[in-house]
This record gives C-alpha cells, sequence and structure tokens, in this order.
C-alpha cells in the first residue's frame, strides 16, 4: 500500500511540474502568419484564381482598406458578381490554441441587382481523418441578428463535414472587420477532435454587386514548447495525449528524485539509525 501511495505521489507532483513548466515555456511568437501577402501588396503573388471564378477577379488600388497593421497598403481583392476569387492552399499547419483568423471585407451594392455577399472557407482536417473540413464565414447586408454559427455533419459523396458562420451587417461602403479564433471554434464545435490542422483557404462572392478583401490573416499567438506537450491534453482532451503526459510526469518525478537522493546521498551510519 506504501509503494502505491509513493507512486501516486510523485506521478501527481510530476503532473504539477509539467504543468509549470508547460506555462513557463509558452514562447510568444508576435508574427506567425500563415497567410501570405495578405494585404495584396504583391498584387496575386501567393495566390492562385479559384477554379469557379467569377467573371471579374482582380487586385486593385482603387478601394482599400487603411490602416489594418500594414504599411500604408493601397491594394485589395476585388470580386464583381458571385463566383470564386483567389485560393491559397498550405502544407498542412496544426491549429495550436489561440489561432486566430482576421480579415476585413467591404460590400458595395449595386442597383438593380441582389445584395452582394462575401463568402470566406477555411478549410481544415479535424484530425488524422482524411475527409477534409471547412469554416464557410458568410458576410451580408441583410438587417438580422448579427451574428450566427452552426455545424453540420459530413453527407459522404455529396458534402464535406464544417462550421457555418454568419455575419450580418445593414451599412454598405463600409469596411467590416471580421475576427474569429480558429481553435475555439473547432473545438466548440468538434470536441473529440483534438487534433485539428489548416490547409487553405478559398475567398469568394455571392449573389450581385462587388466585394472587396484586404488584409486577411491568420496566425497564433503563442505555441508549446514540444517538449511539453501534455499542455495540450488540457485543449483538446485527446486520451493518448493523457496517457503520454503520465509517463512524461513519472519520468520527470523520477529524475527529480534521483537528483535530490544525489544531492543528498545516504551513510552508512544513516542506514544502521534507521535499522
Amino acid at each position: 500500500m506504501r509503494k502505491i501511495w509513493t507512486i501516486s505521489r510523485s506521478v501527481l507532483v510530476g503532473l504539477i511540474l509539467v504543468l509549470i513548466v508547460s506555462v513557463i515555456l509558452q514562447v510568444s511568437i508576435p508574427n506567425s502568419e500563415v497567410v501570405t501577402n495578405g494585404d495584396f501588396e504583391q498584387g496575386s503573388i501567393g495566390w492562385e484564381l479559384g477554379d469557379r471564378a467569377a467573371n471579374d477577379v482582380k487586385v486593385v488600388d482603387e478601394v482599400f482598406h487603411d490602416g489594418a497593421g500594414s504599411a500604408g497598403g493601397n491594394n485589395s481583392l476585388r470580386i464583381v458578381g458571385p463566383g470564386e476569387g483567389y485560393r491559397q492552399d498550405w502544407t498542412l499547419r496544426s491549429v495550436t490554441p489561440e489561432t486566430h483568423l482576421t480579415f476585413f471585407t467591404l460590400l458595395k451594392a449595386v442597383t438593380g441587382e441582389s445584395l452582394p455577399q462575401a463568402l470566406f472557407h477555411l478549410y481544415f482536417y479535424p484530425d488524422y481523418n482524411p475527409i477534409r473540413y471547412h469554416i464557410d464565414i458568410t458576410v451580408t447586408l441583410e438587417n438580422r441578428d448579427e451574428y450566427s454559427e452552426s455545424s453540420f455533419d459530413p453527407d459522404p459523396g455529396t458534402y464535406q463535414g464544417g462550421i457555418s458562420v454568419r455575419f450580418n451587417r445593414n451599412d454598405p461602403n463600409s469596411w467590416v472587420k471580421i475576427s474569429l479564433d480558429i481553435s475555439n471554434l473547432i473545438r466548440k464545435h468538434f470536441p473529440d477532435r483534438f487534433d485539428p490542422r489548416i490547409s487553405g483557404i478559398l475567398l469568394g462572392s455571392a449573389e450581385g454587386g462587388i466585394v472587396y478583401y484586404d488584409d486577411i490573416s491568420i496566425a497564433t499567438d503563442r505555441i508549446v514548447n514540444p517538449i511539453v506537450q501534455l499542455g495540450f491534453f488540457l485543449y483538446y482532451n485527446g486520451i493518448w495525449q493523457v496517457v503520454v503526459g503520465a509517463l512524461i510526469s513519472i519520468g520527470i518525478s523520477a529524475l527529480v528524485k534521483r537528483i535530490y537522493e544525489r544531492a543528498n546521498p545516504r551513510t552508512k551510519s544513516d542506514d544502521l539509525m534507521r535499522v
């Protein structure tokens, strides 16, 4: 019984040590940007035209968002009419805590046409499953509830699963900032998926009118040192990570015990006194 208590105490001490170290070793990354040329100041570099492109997709300097952290930029992406604009694909990037998506969009209504909608798609894999999911963000000029979100499951052979987010605005011809915590959004709707990875974005437009995009950013404020990945089990609740974390904790506690014993060696007299 005493041996079990000793092991349990060691595991508990190890867990506490790992959690403390995981907090200490969180490293700030001020500019861990995923999107290339998100302000379109380099034209279309880093971007490709979507497969179902709208009739008029172009980087322009007629309208631009001023002061979103860019150094005096004066370009934006313009999409006229319904269809896809530019897309960008990456090698898979892990979604760590505090991964944020930010972009600015401007909807310009045209007389005689239906109100425009900005359609922003973020693609991700919720875990090691090969099925790609997506976050669909719609920005409209409708006078409804300002924000709504829901998730939908994949339909085999027809449609991918994902999350639908809708922002309704009724102020045309002004820039709207869209900001989402991707990590929290995925965790909220897919709590059993503990290793989401993003793979790309697609900018689009629906209905009539003109849609502009500018200052697109996907970045994380911090990462956790790989040595202390135990911290992630508090976030994604992966059972294998809990097991690995426990093993790491036992190892750390054993190491601490060994260091202590070396720093305080027993003498023969100590052993005799114990007897």
